[in-house]
């Protein structure tokens, strides 16, 4: 449910209903989600995403690596 003042937004995925009250605070975490998902798009871009830490949180778990 959404009341006056609350800040809806959709797209093909669904729909989200933020409350007036917390738009500035789940704004300011989407802005910093958003500039962090720019910076690795840029990095990739330029061939200088750094993804060791995938390979190192795999290993820390004690995932199966193939050919490892």
């Amino acid at each position: 449910m959404w009341e006056d003042g609350d800040l809806l937004m959709g797209d093909d995925d669904g729909l989200v209903c933020v409350p007036f009250a917390d738009v500035e605070e789940v704004y300011g975490k989407a802005k910093s989600k958003y500039d962090a998902e720019q910076a690795q798009l840029q990095a990739i871009a330029e061939g200088t995403n750094d993804r060791r830490w995938v390979l190192a949180s795999l290993k820390a778990k004690n995932c199966p690596i193939p050919g490892q």
